[in-house]
């Protein structure tokens, strides 16, 4: 059973073997344990943006555009419609969505409490994708995320 679960000796529809949670394993682990070298460290401003807190409107409304709107639906589509996509065709649903959820938290860029909750919200999203086969769940939920983040730091700082 948990060989099963874990994509050990199956094969995709293409014939090819399956690579499962075990193959990808000693990654995610090496990337937790090898943090500080690849500074996934936190800190607690990685995420500030100084136009949003105190640059002119102009700028404020600019910057909430591109988190808000643009970022979500590009990076969705990227990342659940292109990669998780192309992933899932190969490697099965459980791999495909740690997998693309890791990359997407690598891509951000973010210490160590960032990148979890990328990661996280990477795998929901992902998983969002896998149940109803559209990418405009993903992008809502993320717009409402971006959009909390944003509103809040506006309402705290300005």
């Amino acid at each position: 059973m948990l060989d099963s679960w874990m994509g050990r000796g199956q094969k995709g529809s293409d014939g090819h073997d399956k690579v499962g949670l075990g193959s990808i394993r000693r990654p995610v682990i090496g990337l937790a344990l090898g943090g500080g070298w690849l500074q996934l460290d936190s800190h607690w401003a990685e995420w500030f943006d100084s136009d949003l807190a105190w640059g002119p409107m102009a700028a404020v409304v600019v910057t909430l555009a591109a988190t808000v709107v643009l970022a979500p639906v590009f990076e969705e589509i990227i990342f659940r419609g292109l990669l998780y996509g192309s992933l899932r065709a190969r490697f099965g649903v459980a791999p495909s969505i740690i997998v693309s959820a890791l990359i997407f938290a690598v891509a951000h860029g973010y210490g160590a409490a960032g990148f979890a909750s990328v990661f996280f919200s990477g795998a929901l999203w992902a998983w969002s994708y896998e149940r109803t086969r559209s990418v405009l769940p993903a992008i809502a939920a993320h717009m409402a995320n971006n959009a909390s983040v944003g509103i809040t730091l506006l309402w705290l700082l300005r």
